[in-house]
């Protein structure tokens, strides 16, 4: 191989490997862009975790974050590819309720969300980043919904008139997935919604 060759390879991988995440970055562009629909504002954002990331599946976990903002409510829809259902798996929020750009583990509140429609009121987080829930209880939620199938997944569909999300807010967003009792993996994400 001559040094022109040589050259010429290096130059074709060097553009591939940058190519690679410009193409990643642009997917995300597109796909978490807002849109603009009747009575409010949706936007949508994707996630994903490599196997190497998380236990939760074998393969990539993705959790699909979407909301609706409207004038006096709140609705958001977030889908996770879980394979398996366990009644105790929990998607949980907690809110920047003083709205200073920075989630208080013991001043911001939010809920821990489970299958069969039943939250966790006032949930908070402790030093790692996961979930602590205060001895409240379950009970029977009014403001959110949860189906699981085996090929898709846990979907929440929320919607509330949270008088804390009322401009651009942080929120610390946590998907628990037990695989007994006792233990189960976690992933954290934290994003602003916005109008």
């Amino acid at each position: 191989m001559n040094l022109t060759q040589r050259k010429f390879k290096i130059l074709v991988i060097t553009l591939l490997i940058l190519l690679i995440p410009l193409g990643f970055a642009i997917y995300q562009l597109f796909y978490a862009s807002s849109l603009s629909v009747s009575g409010g504002i949706s936007k949508s954002m994707a996630f994903a975790w490599s196997p190497m990331q998380q236990k939760i599946v074998n393969g990539t976990l993705w959790i699909n974050v979407s909301w609706t903002w409207q004038t006096e409510n709140f609705s958001m829809t977030v889908k996770i590819n879980d394979d398996d259902f366990h009644y105790l798996d929990c998607l949980g929020f907690v809110f920047d309720t003083n709205h200073n750009g920075v989630i208080e583990s013991l001043v911001d509140i939010g809920w821990g969300l489970f299958p069969y429609n039943q939250y966790w009121p006032l949930v908070t987080l402790n030093k790692l980043g996961d979930l602590t829930f205060p001895s409240v209880g379950r009970f029977q939620s009014d403001f959110h919904t949860c189906t699981f199938t085996n090929e898709t997944g846990y979907e929440f569909k929320i919607s509330s008139r949270t008088p804390f999300i009322d401009r651009p807010t942080l929120v610390h967003l946590c998907f628990r997935d037990m695989l007994s009792e006792i233990s189960g993996d976690a992933v954290y994400i934290e994003f602003e919604v916005r109008p």
